[in-house]
């Protein structure tokens, strides 16, 4: 699994994704990229030769193929207390939302990570992570995001932990 931290910020159509090279960030921009590895199988049969005096007909292109791969779990685990309710160690899927690209096009509208994963989705071509929630002090932190899949074995579980970034309260 790819990651990156990156500014985001939505327009009325649109999802805007800045690199994040400043170390420090407004917590209401920054966002966690993942771009989970699916595992996708097609089969395409050969021509043989033959004697056929009707020339067969074949479609334009192949189906695109798709994984069935299942997201099952995705947690968030902070390096320092987010604020009161939320010390160094516990779970913050709570204050992200996510955006799903699906390859070719992003959703919409951010939705909750946490009622994101009661839909049993799709393995996506790329998942953003977006805070919702400011810390109670402007610090630095790392994130252990730890991602689960219903997949292949020996690919159905990821973990990495973001580089250091300071996150700013609303100001």
């Amino acid at each position: 699994m790819d990651w990156y931290n990156v500014i985001v910020s939505f327009s009325e159509d649109e999802v805007i994704i800045d690199d994040a090279s400043s170390d420090t960030v407004r917590y209401d921009q920054y966002a966690i990229v993942m771009v989970p590895r699916q595992e996708t199988y097609y089969g395409q049969g050969e021509k043989g030769w033959g004697l056929n005096f009707i020339q067969p007909t074949y479609a334009c292109s192949p189906v695109t193929p798709k994984t069935d791969e299942r997201v099952e779990r995705i947690t968030v685990l902070s390096s320092r207390d987010f604020d009161a309710d939320h010390p160094a160690g516990t779970d913050l899927a709570g204050l992200f939302d996510v955006v799903v690209n699906e390859g070719w096009y992003y959703s919409q509208e951010p939705m909750r990570l946490v009622d994101y994963l009661k839909t049993d989705p799709l393995v996506a071509a790329q998942i953003i992570l977006v805070l919702t929630s400011e810390p109670e002090i402007t610090t630095g932190f790392e994130f252990l995001v730890e991602y689960y899949q219903d997949g292949v074995e020996d690919n159905d579980f990821y973990s990495f932990t973001t580089d250091q970034i300071v996150i700013k309260k609303g100001e």
